[in-house]
């Protein structure tokens, strides 16, 4: 099994650090998102202590505001997922198949699991 030994350990602080960047921008992005939800089911000036319901007046941009949170979260997992697999020492082998995954393809998709022929099986 390939090991992410092919890969220097100046790269491997590159990866990390551009993973690192890349979940702190996508908890900004949720944190802005849920912002955005709470002031359109609780708009200024309304006071009101009643409790509201998303289903009671959702209007679509709340709708469109999940799914981004959904996405964003599913992302946040595979790049969790990749600064585990940094720490665990296996970060640039594919989790399916255990070959090396290229380094163009991490440069593309740091947070990528699989090879480029696995995750061709997977299309």
């Amino acid at each position: 099994m390939a090991s992410q030994a092919n890969i220097s350990d100046q790269q491997l602080k590159q990866y990390q650090q551009r993973l690192r960047e890349m979940r702190d921008r996508m908890i900004d992005e949720v944190d802005s998102t849920v912002d955005s939800i709470h002031g359109e089911l609780q708009p200024e000036g309304d006071q009101s202590n009643a409790p509201i319901h998303l289903a009671d007046d959702a209007p679509d941009q709340i709708d469109a505001n999940i799914e981004v949170i959904e996405t964003e979260r599913k992302m946040m997992q595979q790049v969790q997922a990749a600064l585990e697999r940094i720490e665990q020492g296996t970060y640039g082998q594919c989790v399916e198949c255990g070959q090396s995954i290229a380094p163009e393809r991490l440069e593309v998709l740091p947070d990528t699991p699989l090879c480029i022929s696995c995750a061709k099986k997977h299309a």
